[in-house]
């Protein structure tokens, strides 16, 4: 019988293993892609701050978790698990609940108390065995870009994020949007792996948001906007800032993800087409 993988931090060097590791879990996606690809998109000030731990069997890297901490207005410093991949070959030998039980003392070490997952529906099953549960639903809603409220109080700016090796001190913070997704945005837009723009806002001159979008295809992009700092009145007049600015790269369409609750204020800002989201996202308390 094999001894157990070792679990350490994962590296540069690995990224050549990890990629034989994408091409067995996530094969649509990573179909064409190089380890070059794999290091981009493990570079950067966003992946730096990110917690990246690797499971080795033999040397070789067959499975990794990322995960990373987020300020959140209500609950504190949360820990939030960005990905898991365990190649398929060795997979339903416990290396799954291995990396996530490291990943989480990890976190714990760091003040963490509260660990955020957004599961898939066949994934459920595993994160309520490593004692997660479910915390609500997610809903997509999508509109004609058209169709968004315009306006907004004059106190409140806007300003467009550039620098890709610092990391804005509006993507450490969370509080309306679905954790995590405002953060992993950013860092494909900022690190180059997506077409763009991420924003942060001011109100009299006091960071109150942020928000980004990508470009899916020539008629979609997908936005994510959040209120934090006492700014949550702002909500609206940040996301639909956000949204339109999609039209610069020629966008018509556009798509987010908010939870049940955000529904009725985003109801009011557009016509949205809202269909429920096939993540299910879940909580455990450490």
């Amino acid at each position: 019988m094999k001894p157990s993988p070792q679990i350490r931090n994962g590296q540069m060097d690995d990224c050549r293993d990890l990629l034989t590791v994408y091409q067995t879990t996530r094969r649509l996606r990573m179909a064409d892609a190089t380890v070059e690809d794999v290091k981009t998109a493990h570079r950067g000030p966003l992946f730096r701050k990110w917690g990246w731990l690797v499971a080795l069997q033999d040397g070789r890297a067959i499975a990794e978790i990322v995960f990373r901490t987020e300020r959140s207005d209500a609950y504190g410093k949360l820990g939030i698990i960005t990905s898991i991949d365990v190649d398929v070959r060795y997979q339903r030998r416990g290396i799954g609940s291995l990396l996530t039980k490291a990943a989480e003392e990890v976190l714990r070490s760091k003040g963490v108390s509260r660990v955020l997952v957004d599961s898939t529906p066949e994934s459920y099953n595993f994160w309520m065995r490593q004692g997660y549960f479910s915390r609500g639903s997610l809903f997509e809603l999508s509109a004609d870009l058209r169709s968004l409220r315009r306006g907004g109080p004059r106190a409140l700016s806007m300003t467009r994020l550039e620098d890709s090796e610092r990391l804005p001190a509006c993507l450490e913070l969370h509080n309306l949007a679905p954790p995590g997704l405002l953060s992993k945005t950013a860092g494909a837009i900022l690190g180059g792996r997506c077409r763009g723009e991420v924003f942060e806002f001011r109100y009299e001159g006091e960071l109150v948001g942020a928000g980004a979008f990508a470009v899916e295809n020539d008629d979609t992009a997908s936005f994510v906007a959040d209120a934090f700092n006492g700014g949550s009145a702002q909500l609206g007049f940040i996301a639909c800032r956000t949204a339109r600015a999609a039209s610069t790269a020629g966008i018509r369409r556009v798509r987010t993800v908010v939870s049940r609750d955000l529904i009725p204020e985003y109801e009011t800002l557009a016509s949205w087409t809202v269909t429920p989201s096939s993540i299910m996202p879940a909580v455990k308390i450490l």
